[in-house]
């Protein structure tokens, strides 16, 4: 089953930059696999140790994008069904699933917050009132309650960083307020996880490099506290050797995973 946008969702969400930051993705992991895999092989195994105690039922995964750190075969023999939740199903990822009867797509605004961003930037470009970017609430229907495993697959670091860049674009906002909304729409994420049937895999900090792979300057990603977690671990993720993400300097990411 797969349940997309409609197609003035899908606009927004293109306007935006969501579809580009997504295929994004897969060049990059084109051009980086040999330093991804062990990131990769982190994340699936840690989601499979994660997923044993739990009830057998119905697996949901949060940001499934190209499959690359979802271990879908595995999760598909433990669960009755897997749903899997991104901004966009990618037409190879489709194709992928199509002999997997108990797989289910769905696209959705795991952020909460891009349509009422976007749409309080067009009102403003009308009546040209400042936006009280701290007032705004999430808006979504989406609940997880009744799945028996939720995972938060290297997203949350990311969830902010579309809307506040589209923000620095087409419209204004201080320091102050950028760090405020960036917490916001993590904060709001993390309630959306039931405890004691979630794991979170997500950067914590982004690292500069130099050529003698020295740690030149780090860059805090997650602006919330994490639900106390029952198990946790740490790795690098070697994201970029080639100095194009941020010029003349590699970047890594400090990456932890947490059952909560």
């Amino acid at each position: 089953m797969w349940m997309p946008f409609d197609t003035k969702e899908q606009r927004i969400f293109k306007k935006m930059g969501y579809y580009s930051d997504q295929d994004g993705i897969h060049q990059r992991f084109a051009r980086e696999a040999e330093n991804w895999n062990e990131h990769l092989t982190k994340t699936k195994n840690f989601i499979i140790h994660a997923c044993k105690n739990k009830n057998c039922q119905k697996a949901a995964i949060l940001g499934s994008g190209w499959l690359l750190d979802v271990p879908l075969i595995e999760l598909c023999e433990y669960f009755k069904e897997v749903w899997l939740f991104d901004i966009r199903h990618p037409a190879w990822v489709r194709h992928k699933i199509r002999n997997l009867k108990n797989v289910h797509l769905v696209e959705c605004d795991i952020t909460c917050f891009a349509v009422h961003i976007y749409e309080a930037i067009r009102n403003r470009s009308k009546n040209k009132e400042a936006i009280a970017w701290d007032l705004l609430r999430p808006v979504t229907d989406l609940s997880l309650d009744d799945f028996d495993f939720i995972v938060s697959c290297n997203l949350l670091d990311q969830l902010d960083d579309i809307p506040v860049e589209y923000i620095r674009n087409h419209g204004r906002i201080d320091e102050e307020a950028e760090q405020i909304l960036r917490k916001k729409i993590q904060q709001s994420h993390l309630r959306l996880l039931p405890v004691s049937k979630s794991c979170i895999i997500t950067d914590m900090e982004e690292l500069l490099v130099d050529s003698q792979e020295q740690i030149v300057h780090k860059k805090k990603l997650v602006y919330t506290s994490i639900p106390d977690p029952t198990h946790n671990e740490t790795w690098i993720w070697k994201f970029d050797r080639q100095g194009r993400y941020n010029p003349h300097f590699q970047t890594w990411f400090a990456v932890e995973a947490f059952e909560i």
